[in-house]
């Protein structure tokens, strides 16, 4: 990855990526209040996308939610937030894979009985 520097004079020259990082890192800060709020309400689409459509895979989640989530996110961090909420839903046991295979994907609602 080539780095593109912005500024002229040397003690100024500061990498892009370094830029995008301060970006991400203070929406995190600032944001931090209302996180659990707004992965409350992704994880309630994710739950009426799964009851209307049945199943879903990841690709299907970022389509969904890719809009929703903040510009500060670049495509990389709005994939790992949506891996990481349908990871913590798994875990609470709302959603499970339909084959044991990690890389297809494919979501669905848990059966009532494991809830």
């Amino acid at each position: 990855m080539r780095l593109r520097i912005i500024r002229c004079t040397y003690s100024q020259m500061k990498p892009i990526s370094r830029m995008s990082r301060k970006r991400v890192t203070n929406y995190i800060r600032t944001g931090f209040a209302n996180k659990a709020m707004y992965d409350k309400y992704y994880m309630d689409l994710i739950v009426s996308y799964l009851q209307h459509w049945g199943s879903g895979t990841n690709a299907d989640f970022i389509k969904l939610l890719s809009g929703l989530l903040p510009d500060v996110l670049d495509d990389k961090h709005k994939k790992s937030k949506i891996r990481t909420l349908l990871t913590a839903m798994h875990g609470n046991g709302v959603i499970e894979r339909t084959t044991q295979n990690r890389r297809s994907g494919v979501w669905r609602l848990a059966e009532k009985e494991k809830r």
